[in-house]
């Protein structure tokens, strides 16, 4: 299996799978098929290997930031942040973190997430979907956990024509 949704399990993982004729399961973040944004995720790491300052204070914490490990360290301190607020207040988070580590955020990049025609191509061979929510939320501290569940399913099986009972 494979979650999110990356632009590489089509580039990559998909010829080597069809070549040994064997297929996977892709969950999708379903609100970020066919763009480039970035998840979440990714964006608190490139805004950390990125940083123009060395630390920084964000909600009471010091985090050090100019050697790889601390990187890393900070990465998962900032993700356990981020997983304990309401998904309408990241980008407000995320923007305060820019900030801070004086990097400008960026949304996209080339060829970040499968399209839908990409998804559609791999049904035909047998590859699998399921929906991993629309936006990668925390659903535990989702206030839209019906929205994340439902809708991301109701658009998926809108753009694949078909029923999509899988989920991650």
């Amino acid at each position: 299996t494979f979650d999110d949704g990356y632009k590489d399990n089509y580039l990559q993982a998909y010829p080597v799978l069809k070549k040994y004729n064997t297929t996977a399961t892709i969950y999708l973040t379903v609100n970020h098929v066919g763009n480039n944004n970035m998840l979440w995720m990714h964006k608190i790491i490139y805004l950390l290997n990125n940083a123009k300052v060395k630390q920084m204070v964000i909600n009471g914490i010091e985090l050090n930031i100019g050697e790889e490990w601390e990187k890393k360290e900070a990465e998962v301190k900032i993700a356990s942040m981020m997983k304990r607020i309401d998904q309408d207040k990241r980008d407000d988070f995320l923007r305060e973190i820019a900030q801070k580590l004086e990097v400008e955020i960026i949304d996209n990049v080339d060829n970040a997430m499968m399209s839908w025609e990409d998804v559609c191509e791999m049904m035909k061979d047998g590859f699998l979907f399921g929906s991993h929510t629309l936006s990668h939320c925390n659903l535990p501290n989702s206030p839209r956990v019906a929205d994340e569940l439902l809708i991301s399913k109701e658009i998926m099986e809108k753009n694949l024509g078909c029923k999509v009972n899988l989920f991650s």
